[in-house]
């Protein structure tokens, strides 16, 4: 038969081995799933990751989806914050000797929450065609408080900022293709 007790406040004792403590002994499990729980401010409650392996290029210097980088979240409070990490694989290529420079930006939904516009950048020249194309991993971070625990979804977008329609910026490009880029999101107690 399941007993109830109902306080308000566990202390562990003042002194000894285990003091300040309240263990929990080994083999037992504090169930929590039926209630809630409440985490210190700035603890991580939970954390999301998705690889992306898929090849894209986007010649367009408006902003464009990134195949496969973005990912939903439920905040457990309105109170949190998103943390947004994105690590890409890009390539930039150049033609005609023309300045070419990737742009990059973090949306929630539809809102922008950081922006990138030169992340990386190859200028203009008489280079040999093998300097024409310049392959970095970048990294783009920001903190958002999106003040909802509805499902929100964050999302990469990549443009071309170039001065000649010959510029492009390749995602996961490598031979044989084999480059990954992932998104990660953790939410952290308000």
């Amino acid at each position: 038969m399941a007993s109830e007790l109902i306080v308000q406040t566990l202390k562990g004792p003042t002194s000894g081995a285990n003091a300040n403590k309240v263990i929990i002994p080994s083999g037992q499990t504090l169930d929590m799933s039926a209630g809630t729980f409440t985490p210190s401010s700035g603890q991580i409650i939970q954390l999301v990751n998705r690889y992306s392996d898929g090849y894209q290029e986007i010649s367009s210097t408006s902003y464009t989806d990134a195949n496969s980088m973005s990912l939903a979240i439920t905040p457990t409070s309105a109170s949190s914050s998103i943390f947004i990490l994105i690590n890409m694989s890009t390539t930039l290529i150049r033609a005609s000797n023309a300045r070419i420079g990737g742009k990059a930006k973090i949306l929630r939904d539809s809102t922008t929450v950081v922006e990138s516009s030169n992340f990386q950048r190859i200028g203009a020249g008489t280079d040999n065609i093998g300097e024409n194309y310049l392959t970095v991993s970048g990294c783009l971070t920001a903190l958002d408080s999106p003040a909802t625990t509805s499902e929100i979804t964050y999302k990469l977008q990549l443009a071309a900022e170039t001065t000649s329609n010959s510029g492009r910026i390749r995602i996961n490009d490598s031979d044989p293709r084999t480059s990954l880029s992932n998104i990660t999101l953790m939410e952290i107690a308000g």
